[in-house]
């Protein structure tokens, strides 16, 4: 019965997302842009639709935005240090003849930065988490696979290498 009560929370919660993923991507500097909801370093969904699915008291939605707060305040840091990183790598693979330990060990430095940024986020999440009841807790894991069902593939609509892989998708 707890099965199919789950099952049947997770499809209404795909059935209600539908038309949030058919709008496509927002345009570049709105809403989906740096900060926005969707965008690199905003929300992954709105904050109401979490509070009301997981079903959060006053405090734990407090505790959250704290959180969220904090999380906000790491990803813009090691933002400006990732935005000079790819500077530092461009810059470097434009000079007459590139020296390639440079090069590499500027890409090695952004390789840490992006497992900064994924320690960051799982940080949150731990202690996200910490903060639900048990029931809020299967709440969230059907919300996790919801939003992860309604993802597009790695790479994007052209294909390309899988997230993470460090290397960029094909340019057109």
């Amino acid at each position: 019965m707890k099965k199919t009560l789950l099952s049947t929370m997770a499809a209404l919660l795909l059935i209600a997302s539908a038309p949030l993923v058919a709008q496509g991507p927002p345009p570049p500097g709105g809403p989906g842009g740096p900060g926005g909801p969707g965008g690199p370093g905003g929300p992954g969904a709105p904050k109401e639709a979490i509070v009301a699915f997981l079903k959060l008291t006053e405090a734990q939605a407090a505790g959250a935005d704290t959180l969220a707060t904090a999380l906000k305040g790491a990803l813009d840091a090691l933002d400006i240090e990732i935005k000079a990183n790819r500077e530092g790598v461009d810059a470097a693979l434009a000079a007459s003849q590139p020296d390639a330990a440079a090069v590499g060990a500027l890409v090695i430095a952004g390789r840490a930065l992006d497992k900064s940024v994924k320690a960051a986020h799982d940080d949150f999440d731990a202690k996200f988490t910490a903060l639900l009841t048990d029931e809020q807790k299967g709440r969230l894991a059907i919300f996790k696979e919801a939003l992860e069902a309604l993802r597009p593939p790695a790479g994007g609509p052209r294909g390309g290498p899988p997230s993470g892989s460090g290397m960029p998708g094909p340019r057109s």
